[in-house]
């Protein structure tokens, strides 16, 4: 979502104050963090 809004700010009037790319990196840390915790829920969901 962060990427689409990035690509898509300079459609007429910016969003101010918005760091888009720390907010990607921010979801990719998320992503990674939670990542763990889906593969141990997928892996008890089908034992």
């Amino acid at each position: 979502m962060c990427t689409t809004l990035r690509d898509l700010a300079d459609f007429g009037t910016p969003l101010p104050d918005v760091d888009f790319d720390e907010l990607i990196e921010r979801a990719a840390r998320q992503r990674a963090e939670l990542e763990p915790f889906r593969v141990r829920a997928g892996t008890e969901a089908f034992s």
